[in-house]
């Protein structure tokens, strides 16, 4: 086919009509009015997705929670950012780098992000981390727009595949993602200055940075390796494809103001420092899991990734078949997704960014087969002289579809797996979605409509139709398989909106599809059969998703939970705020637990939070002594550094003991949980040194194993230290004037 036929076959059918998607695979515009409805079909599925996840059937919305340790900061800094601004120094951690030195909020951007909605959810009556989720609703749904958006910009055909693909990537992607963190606005800014160089804007490119790091200071280390690997893809493909100078100009120019106009400019080198080799890549002390590798086996890992490795595999076979070169958009991509994977082995954090960057790197080495080759198995000779085929191919494949629901839904009845159906409402709104962006593609397919309003209709009913069918279909074996044991209808009742968005969303595809639809074009033979078929293997690929990825999301709905008993935490700090001073310093029996009292209680100070390496890098000593302490492990020797008389460095054997509470860390307060009950039985059986102070006698947590302990700490003669003038750690506090609301 000449070049000038190309050209005229992309002008007459239209970027996004059917004739020029299946007849000879014009070469087609990377953008028209039809990709808007899809990129807001995509970004409703994502917010769909993580709505399911933050459900907690059966349980009021009030205790839902949040998951993750650090989520809770987060919301709290938030929260308190209206009133406190970017403060230079933390006091509610008093034994970390965060008092000693300058504070970094190294999320500040992020926090800004989230102010809005947290407090437009208190304004509704909500707990703030409510509005948190939405903003990582919002998030999501737009990573998984950019997503769609990168593979917009190859032209890449059946993009649906991918996006299916998307919802098998691992569990615990998703379960990082629904984490309140910087880790949704990092790769949506990821995805965007993937998104200008690809598409050479340059200057785009290096405001995208620029913005990058103050969304999150990590920026000043990714951006450089996407521009750096795109760059040496350039060099590592034909002269042709070479990138231009301009790309790591422009972006390095980026780099400078996002760092110098950062509000924390002055510290967030030594931080990222400290953060990145001393906690993450080459700590010395034990660190969160996140930091850790994955502890399963080969096996294992294979298993958990294996979808991931599939594709990959598949497209790098796909691109050797067709023998065309790897270009430096391919190159980046490659490189960057072996970048994540070692960091993933390394620490499993990483898991949030490299299956996306996987699948990216395997969608675009399969685009050229699949511009080309895919069409044409549809316009094939041998389908023209034998119509037969394809109403042979159309039937088998709707029975398949059929055959598939019938026995995934038995399969999962015997398996045990009730709630994959019974939240059926939630399947067929994602089936719904999911089928938004083929149905102009049906219409054109498809006999001229004989009147406008029908055809709407109509069209708009189909995946509807199919996903209710299916659905309905599958429960009734599932009934059957369950034997009517305890099935419900529903455990989720999906708002309103989201299906008022898609009802939307369909009227104005299909606008956009009739304006589009041109009756007098020439059809060929089988037109009809050949869109049952297509329609049908949509069915088929559908059913397939609901097999394996429903069962899997169901099943991460029920572990990305809160931990903790929120009711029982609000009670006890509660108590701790109206009965202590404003700024008494509390030690917390775990370094990790800071976050949910902060949200709950910044009225006092507390020791350690946020990670172990911020309190060992202020004094090692520090925290040797705060992990026998928070053990119970007293008295107790520690093994520890100090100088002597004449300056020299010398190891000592020092002793911890109950005194360090208040002679080291300044304390007024321990609080404990059931985890560390060895450490309130040590402070129960010292009347002299402490008294326990909560709960109240007969209130609704003095039963049994207390969630929570309390225990005020005493002077040697047994009177109370509250508003003492003893030594603590960090020498003054600057305390606010009044308690935030």
């Amino acid at each position: 086919m000449t070049r000038a036929h190309t050209i005229s076959l992309e002008r007459n059918s239209g970027p996004c009509s059917a004739s020029g998607f299946f007849d000879e695979a014009p070469v087609e515009r990377w953008w028209c009015g039809w990709h808007v409805v899809e990129l807001l079909g995509v970004f409703l599925l994502g917010v769909v997705i993580v709505a399911f996840l933050y459900t907690q059937p059966g349980q009021p919305r009030e205790e839902w929670g949040i998951p993750g340790n650090d989520s809770f900061y987060h919301v709290k800094m938030a929260v308190l950012m209206p009133e406190i601004g970017l403060p230079d120094r933390f006091p509610w951690l008093q034994a970390t780098i965060f008092w000693k030195d300058q504070f970094v909020s190294h999320h500040w951007g992020f926090h800004a992000f989230l102010v809005p909605f947290v407090h437009a959810a208190h304004a509704l009556g909500y707990e703030y981390y409510v509005g948190a989720t939405w903003a990582m609703m919002v998030c999501f749904g737009g990573v998984l727009a950019l997503f769609t958006l990168l593979l917009m910009i190859e032209r890449m055909p059946f993009r649906w595949l991918w996006i299916g693909l998307f919802l098998a990537m691992p569990d615990q992607f998703f379960a990082r993602h629904c984490m309140i963190r910087a880790i949704d606005p990092s790769l949506f800014c990821m995805l965007l200055l993937i998104l200008f160089m690809f598409r050479r804007r340059y200057v785009a490119a290096g405001l995208t940075v620029a913005a990058f790091i103050h969304v999150y200071l990590g920026g000043l280390i990714y951006a450089p390796i996407l521009v750096g690997t795109y760059f040496l893809g350039g060099l590592l493909s034909p002269r042709g494809d070479r990138v231009s100078w301009k790309l790591p100009l422009w972006t390095f120019a980026g780099w400078l103001v996002g760092l110098l106009t950062h509000p924390y400019a002055g510290g967030a080198i030594a931080f990222l420092h400290v953060q990145i080799l001393g906690t993450g890549l080459t700590p010395d002390i034990r660190v969160g899991n996140e930091w850790n590798p994955y502890e399963g086996n080969l096996w294992w890992f294979a298993k958990f990734t294996g979808v991931m490795w599939l594709t990959m595999a598949a497209a790098l076979c796909l691109r050797l078949r067709s023998g065309r070169r790897i270009g430096p958009k391919e190159w980046s991509l490659l490189l960057v997704s072996f970048a994540f994977l070692i960091l993933m082995c390394k620490a499993r954090r990483f898991v949030e960014y490299w299956p996306i960057f996987c699948l990216l790197a395997s969608a675009h080495l399969a685009a050229p087969l699949l511009r080309t080759a895919l069409p044409d198995l549809w316009t094939s000779e041998a389908d023209r002289k034998d119509p037969g085929l394809r109403v042979t191919v159309g039937v088998a494949t709707v029975l398949l579809a059929i055959g598939l629901g019938v026995i995934g839904g038995y399969i999962l009845g015997h398996l045990g797996i009730e709630t994959t159906i019974a939240e059926w409402q939630v399947w067929l709104l994602v089936g719904a979605v999911y089928f938004l962006a083929p149905v102009g593609r049906w219409l054109t397919l498809t006999h001229p409509p004989r009147s406008g309003p029908a055809a709407r209709l109509a069209t708009a009913g189909i995946p509807l139709l199919l996903g209710a069918l299916f659905v309905g279909l599958s429960y009734v074996v599932l009934r059957v398989a369950c034997r009517g044991r305890g099935l419900g209808l529903s455990l989720l009742s999906m708002p309103a909106w989201l299906w008022v968005g898609v009802g939307a969303l369909y009227v104005v595809a299909m606008t956009i599809a009739l304006r589009r639809h041109n009756p007098a074009a020439e059809r060929p033979p089988g037109r009809g059969v050949m869109a049952t078929s297509i329609l049908a293997c949509g069915v088929s690929y559908v059913t397939l998703l609901f097999l394996t990825c429903a069962a899997q999301l169901t099943e991460l709905q029920k572990s990305v939970r809160c931990g903790y008993d929120l009711p029982a935490t609000r009670r006890a700090m509660t108590w701790l705020k109206a009965n202590s001073a404003q700024g008494s310093v509390v030690f917390t029996d775990d370094w990790d637990i800071f976050p949910l009292h902060f949200y709950h209680n910044h009225h006092n100070y507390y020791i350690v939070g946020l990670d172990p390496k911020f309190t060992d890098k202020v004094d090692p000593e520090l925290w040797k002594r705060y992990v026998k302490l928070s053990r119970g492990e007293f008295p107790s020797e520690i093994v520890v550094k100090r100088p002597d008389d004449r300056g020299r460095v010398r190891e000592i054997v020092d002793m911890v003991t109950i005194d360090d509470f208040t002679r080291v860390f300044g304390c007024r307060y321990v609080i404990t949980d059931r985890d560390h009950d060895h450490l309130a039985r040590k402070l129960e059986r010292s009347p002299s040194h402490a008294r326990r102070v909560w709960p109240v006698e007969g209130s609704i947590d003095d039963s049994g194993s207390p969630p929570y302990k309390i225990f005020q700490l005493l002077e040697p003669g047994g009177v109370s230290l509250e508003g003492s003038t003893r030594t603590r750690v960090a020498r003054s506090v600057s305390r606010p004037s009044q308690e935030s609301p």
